[in-house]
């Protein structure tokens, strides 16, 4: 990994509760590879007592496009940045089924869940990044949430864009089971800039993404 890679997105999949491994990934990118990553996340974050602290090793930013654009586009040269706007940036780490993996999470079952946008997908096109999708096994282990038989949380969580969930682990209590978590990765290296991708490079560029991610989680 060098500075050659950046700019990078780093795909944390699944949600569950808390993604635990890509957590402990952004402490590992840098304090011992050197590269410091913002994460995208609902802004809601920041004012959530117990989240907010977290803030300190993922450095969340808000999940809007332009934002994730003004990372990206950070001048990176051998890991160091040429402009020090953000004093990190060309790396960002996003969850990308958000919410709605969150709710859907189950122990014992892996599954990404992703709607029909691809907003995330043309950024990357549009910003020619390197993809670096990875799959933690045993994040939906660690935690089990509580069903809501109505949706009534879900609507709610998505309409605020902050999770709203009652979770349990070990002992019935918001402590996460010990459990190994292991990574299985797949990096779609960047193409051209393209400004204005189509649907079709769009939806290609998705396919070439979760599709190697999925060759990496079945080996």
């Amino acid at each position: 990994f060098t500075g050659k890679n950046l700019p990078m997105i780093c795909l944390a999949c699944p949600h569950g509760v808390f993604n635990y491994g890509a957590i402990i990934w952004c402490c590992v990118s840098s304090f011992f590879v050197g590269y410091e990553q913002y994460t995208a996340a609902a802004s809601a974050v920041q004012y959530v007592p117990g989240l907010r602290y977290m803030d300190r090793l993922i450095c969340a930013v808000d999940a809007d496009r332009k934002t994730l654009k003004d990372v990206l586009q950070q001048k990176v040269n051998n890991g160091k940045l040429e402009d020090p706007k953000w004093g990190r940036g060309g790396m960002l780490g996003v969850v990308p089924d958000g919410i709605l993996g969150a709710f859907r999470c189950k122990p014992g079952v892996d599954e990404l869940v992703i709607g029909k946008r691809r907003g995330l997908m043309r950024i990357c096109a549009e910003e020619g990044v390197n993809v670096l999708a990875g799959w933690f096994f045993g994040t939906t282990d660690m935690l089990t949430v509580m069903q809501d038989p109505f949706g009534i949380m879900e609507y709610v969580s998505r309409k605020l864009q902050a999770g709203m969930l009652g979770y349990y682990g070990r002992w019935y209590l918001p402590i996460p089971r010990r459990v190994a978590v292991t990574l299985a990765y797949h990096i779609h290296p960047c193409g051209e800039k393209n400004s204005s991708p189509s649907k079709e490079e769009v939806n290609k560029l998705h396919d070439d993404v979760y599709g190697g991610l999925q060759r990496s989680y079945e080996e």
